[in-house]
């Protein structure tokens, strides 16, 4: 996946896998995505296949995601904490509400970590925006939607 760096504006490249047998363990990766380019949004969304579709000699690249764009509500019980530490916290979809994207609309690949309570880990994730100076800036100027149509 190439993208291009909000912070030396040359192209970069990320490498996102969708494999359930990668080093014999399931590994499917997450992205941001843009919804809307006018209204400049976007979403994560963890990649579940990546196919083509051959249709009058053109071919398409598509991908079936899990987007995870579920609102928190402020009344949860970790809300200040994650306000306190600027933690982004995400929700995924349950999984019979995924949906089908060309991946011209994924931005670049993403970080992001499974929160746990007690031991257990539920459809709650932390974003790592220090992985990289790009992603950091990133997240200081997107607009993450809520609940979107695709």
């Amino acid at each position: 996946m190439k993208y291009e760096s909000k912070i030396t504006w040359k192209e970069e490249s990320n490498i996102l896998h969708v494999n359930p047998s990668f080093h014999n363990k399931a590994r499917y990766d997450y992205a941001l995505l843009q919804i809307n380019a006018e209204q400049g949004t976007f979403i994560f969304t963890q990649l579940l296949h990546i196919f083509s579709i051959t249709v009058n000699a053109t071919t398409y690249y598509m991908a079936l995601i899990l987007p995870i764009d579920e609102p928190i509500p402020s009344s949860y019980i970790n809300h200040s904490r994650d306000l306190k530490l600027k933690q982004q916290r995400l929700r995924a979809r349950h999984r019979s509400k995924t949906a089908f994207i060309n991946i011209e609309s994924i931005v670049r690949g993403a970080l992001l970590s499974p929160a746990f309570k007690e031991g257990e880990q539920y459809d709650e994730y932390l974003v790592i925006d220090v992985i990289d100076e790009d992603m950091w800036w990133r997240m200081k100027s997107v607009a993450l939607a809520n609940k979107v149509k695709l």
